[in-house]
């Protein structure tokens, strides 16, 4: 058992008060994504007094390891006669870069950079600006060996022009961790593991979703830099599928070159038109093995025998939930989806990839 420790101080100045009255406490680190922490505190508690929005950091602890850093941000105030009830949400400085993004006087073209420096500059770029600073430097992977041609119009968002870049064939994972370093993941964050988690055994409850809405066996891509020239996809055998048609488009504000259009339909085709449920396991108390064993980005063999259920696939660890308890326990939730990014899919973004290469070391 773990002891945690939530900790708020000025974001400039570093933690100050430890959050000893705070209920609620949850962790949730993700791949691919922002990652948040949350908690509820009485409002009329001194250790409320000192927390302001948007200028106050949250530093969340697991024992000796630094698991998040994060911004608060959203927040609510319920307020009786008898009671004053508040919850604050605190997301890390990757979603911050979600509110900045490149002006017209930045440099905006990269020609034949290294994807992981393209990153690096434009985070530099806008921590340049007057109160700009974030107090991000550069972490692990900053050389990745594939060079990129990119432009960013103004206004591009920092966050989308990272993520750009990374979802290309030989792209990227990133994070903003909670030291503050920007680190690069080439081409994918994660290991494949031997652990099994397995319902019964490892795992207590089992939460399976699918979501139709990002299924397709017909797409349309649509690039920024002519709309009115998409391109289309369907699967081979649209016409006998059981399930009929399914359409989906995507926009690619980032593509500028119509033979890369053509080769991230095909990708998005590819990756639509495969069902892919979530998987939401909750371990057994203490059964958590740490960060150093089982970590976002990992993948894991889930097994899961239960009515219609016979799962026994090897998944990625896309998200890991931590909760606290007010007894010193905690609860420890993962979830599991997509395929791991090393086998079939990045197996067919590959085939892309000499297209790519050419269409990607030309200036728009």
């Amino acid at each position: 058992m773990l002891a945690w420790k939530f900790l708020t101080g000025p974001r400039t100045d570093g933690p100050d008060t430890e959050l000893t009255a705070a209920t609620g406490r949850q962790v949730t680190v993700r791949v691919g994504q922002p990652s948040d922490a949350s908690f509820n505190l009485d409002g009329r508690h001194e250790q409320a007094a000192g927390i302001v929005e948007l200028t106050t950091d949250l530093w969340c602890w697991r024992g000796q390891e630094l698991l998040h850093r994060g911004r608060v941000g959203a927040s609510t105030d319920e307020i009786t006669s008898d009671a004053h009830a508040c919850t604050f949400n605190a997301p890390d400085y990757r979603a911050l870069l979600d509110r900045r993004f490149l002006h017209d006087t930045d440099k905006l073209t990269y020609p034949g950079e290294d994807q992981a420096s393209i990153a690096w500059q434009v985070v530099q770029a806008t921590q340049a600006k007057a109160g700009g600073s974030l107090g991000v430097t550069r972490g692990t992977g900053q050389t990745t060996g594939y060079l990129r041609d990119r432009f960013y119009p103004g206004g591009t968002p920092i966050g989308e022009a990272i993520n750009g870049l990374g979802d290309l064939a030989d792209g990227f994972d990133w994070e903003i961790d909670p030291q503050l370093r920007l680190n690069v993941f080439t081409p994918q964050r994660g290991r494949d593991t031997d652990v099994v988690l397995d319902f019964g055994g490892m795992v207590t409850t089992v939460s399976r979703a699918f979501s139709p809405s990002d299924y397709a066996n017909s797409v349309r891509a649509v690039a920024a830099v002519n709309p009115q020239a998409p391109q289309y996809r369907e699967a081979t055998n649209i016409g006998v599928r059981p399930e009929g048609r399914f359409e989906l488009e995507r926009g690619f504000p980032d593509i500028y070159e119509s033979g890369t259009l053509s080769a991230r339909a095909d990708a998005l085709l590819a990756d639509a038109q495969v069902l892919r449920p979530s998987y939401t396991l909750t371990l057994a108390a203490d059964r958590y093995p740490g960060t150093e064993e089982l970590w976002v980005g990992d993948s894991v063999i889930v097994r899961v025998r239960s009515g219609r259920l016979n799962i026994a696939d090897r998944l990625r660890v896309e998200a890991i939930n931590f909760t606290p308890g007010e007894d010193g326990q905690e609860t420890v939730r993962v979830t599991v989806g997509h395929p791991n990014p090393a086998g079939q899919f990045a197996s067919r973004l590959r085939k892309t990839d000499a297209r790519l290469a050419v269409l990607e070391r030309r200036t728009p």
